[in-house]
């Protein structure tokens, strides 16, 4: 009986020195990517980072190094995980822990992970370096049938049902425009059984070569179906805009790129009530959209075209047509129609001579309508007739490209008639030239000099004063160079200005919290009032008032030689000042008063002996 309660002893002793028995330099450190096939550009990575060993200490990263071709979209997620195993005698116990990086390549092309540090309680491991291929995903192609029902990955190797049937696409209104040609472009999400809970953007081209006009989209409520491959589809149009190419050439759009939160839909109710789907993250991209803008014929171009594609109409009008010699008339005329007058020029005024011309005010409104640009511009200008006379304003002429007819046209506006009247203002005749001659004399002599001027006393500059002055910032100067050392001295000195400046800045706190006195809020009164005590002393010691106890203002001020009874005197006020505070009805008015004066006291006697 004793050698089986023996040996069970022995045994527990055994277990209990396996437990806690470290096993030192057993720690393993690797870092690795979910999933380990191939990488594409449309679906996330997971950076896995897994320290493993028997008795781990704190694990934490540093700054993730300068990734190569990817971006990191979340992390780290820590996880930790212990377990034990019975070996022989002894139970060995197992942890591990994991940190996770959700990335998202960049694009095709090489990737690379650099070295990662990892921080084990006071040592420091370091991985080693990943690198990958990323190939290109499926972007903005329709997918067939059995696409749609392929999985998907999310989130770096999670699957999701249907991921597969959500893509995004780009399309033009069309492949083949003209320079200025406003041309529509709308990029489409498209998705089938799954549920899209949010999207964000995460790529966007720069349309470098372009000009673009935001269109208003809202996808909730412009959404629709369509079957595409087979299979019914949701589509919603996600962004809207209209492009005018400003150069002539083959031009590539670069992809759009979006972040999605989905959830697996499977379109029966009770499963999807009970199983919740699955849900995730989906990062989908277009396709580079490439377009051909062809320049504008040369064969019947106009000398006047400033630029203007599309389908225009001008109106021209003077705001009257009577008006006298230098009155001033407004002509205001009006391009309007569906194309771009950003590269559009002025129309062709040929006044006549007796019409003085300012140059134009130009206004522009844009507004887009059913995919279209609908463009108004307005030129004013200001005419001064020199002349009486009708004056005859020619027709306003505005070329223009037409982009479907591919020829040049010309809106035009009817000639307009100006009566000018001679001014009922008097003219101002012409001004006449010859000699300049005197009217009277500049100089009215007050009386003929008779005799020489007698100087009546002696010169300022020679008398004792002036010289005095003139040698007096000979001798000030020394003194003047002195106090500037002495200044920058107490400058540099913080601790030194602070302390001599500790008796007026209590003075102004004892005269702020002096308002105070018989307020209703007594406990702010003596709250300043106290306050005003710690900080002097604080700023005599250029210490903080944060952590300045009445136990560390009692040191510093035995320290310096300060006698007792001042001390005491010092802390009684800060102790009735806490007790007023704290306890209700505790101060009046001419309490108030009391402690107030003795504060001031206080910091009297204090700022003498310090």
């Amino acid at each position: 009986m004793r050698r089986r309660v023996s040996s069970s002893v022995l045994a527990l002793l055994a277990v209990l020195a396996g437990l806690g028995a470290r096993a030192a330099g057993d720690v393993k450190v690797r870092a690795f990517v979910e999933p380990t096939g191939r990488a594409v550009d449309t679906e996330p990575l997971t950076l896995v980072i897994a320290v493993e060993g028997s008795d781990l200490p704190d694990v934490s990263i540093r700054d993730l190094p300068r990734l190569l071709n990817l971006r990191v979209l979340n992390g780290p997620n820590k996880s930790t995980s212990t377990s034990f195993e019975m070996q022989g005698m002894q139970i060995r116990r197992s942890s591990s822990v994991t940190l996770r990086y959700t990335l998202l390549p960049e694009g095709p092309g090489p990737a690379e992970i650099p070295p990662v540090d990892v921080v084990l309680g006071s040592e420091v491991r370091r991985t080693d370096a990943i690198r990958l291929v990323v190939e290109r995903g499926v972007a903005g192609a329709p997918p067939g049938r059995e696409r749609r029902t392929r999985p998907g990955r999310v989130d770096g190797g999670r699957e999701i049902a249907g991921a597969g049937a959500v893509f995004l696409k780009a399309e033009m209104g069309a492949p083949e425009v003209w320079v200025h040609q406003p041309v529509p472009l709308t990029v489409t999400l498209y998705a089938a059984g799954v549920d899209i809970r949010s999207f964000s953007w995460m790529g966007f081209p720069s349309f470098s070569n372009f000009w673009a006009e935001e269109v208003p989209t809202d996808a909730n409520t412009e959404r629709y179906q369509t079957e595409i491959g087979g299979g019914r589809y949701n589509a919603y149009p996600v962004l809207r805009r209209i492009l005018i190419p400003t150069a002539p050439g083959e031009v590539t759009i670069d992809p759009f790129g979006a972040q999605l939160q989905v959830r697996r839909t499977t379109g029966d109710l009770f499963e999807d009530f009970f199983t919740g789907g699955g849900t995730g993250m989906l990062v989908r991209k277009t396709e580079p959209i490439r377009l051909r803008v062809r320049p504008l014929p040369e064969a019947g171009k106009p000398a006047d075209f400033g630029g203007a594609v599309g389908s225009f109409k001008l109106r021209a009008a003077l705001d009257r047509t009577d008006a006298q010699v230098n009155d001033a008339v407004a002509l205001k005329v009006t391009v309007e129609g569906d194309g771009s007058l950003e590269a559009a020029g002025a129309p062709r005024l040929d006044a006549p001579a007796d019409l003085k011309v300012f140059e134009p005010k130009v206004t522009d409104s844009v507004t887009t309508t059913g995919g279209k640009l609908r463009s108004v511009r307005t030129w004013e200008w200001v005419l001064v007739p020199l002349a009486p006379g009708d004056v005859r304003i020619p027709a306003v002429r505005f070329p223009y490209f037409d982009p479907t007819a591919a020829v040049y046209r010309e809106a035009r506006a009817e000639p307009m008639l100006l009566a000018v009247r001679r001014s009922d203002r008097p003219a101002e005749g012409p001004v006449a030239r010859g000699a300049v001659e005197a009217q009277r004399r500049d100089i009215a002599f007050i009386k003929p000099l008779r005799g020489r001027l007698a100087i009546g006393r002696s010169s300022l500059d020679r008398g004792a004063p002036f010289m005095a002055l003139v040698l007096l910032p000979l001798f000030l100067s020394p003194v003047w160079i002195g106090v500037a050392r002495y200044r920058a001295r107490l400058s540099q000195d913080r601790g030194l200005v602070r302390g001599r400046r500790a008796r007026a800045a209590a003075r102004k706190r004892f005269h702020a919290a002096e308002r105070g006195i018989g307020g209703s809020d007594v406990a702010a009164f003596h709250e300043a009032v106290a306050r005003a005590l710690v900080e002097y002393v604080a700023d005599r010691f250029d210490r903080s008032p944060a952590g300045l106890t009445y136990d560390v203002a009692d040191e510093l001020l035995a320290a310096r030689g300060i006698d007792l009874a001042a001390r005491r005197r010092f802390r009684s006020c800060l102790e009735a000042c806490d007790f007023a505070r704290f306890v209700p009805d505790a101060g009046t008015s001419s309490r108030e008063t009391e402690i107030l004066k003795e504060a001031r006291e206080i910091v009297d006697l204090l700022e003498g002996e310090l």
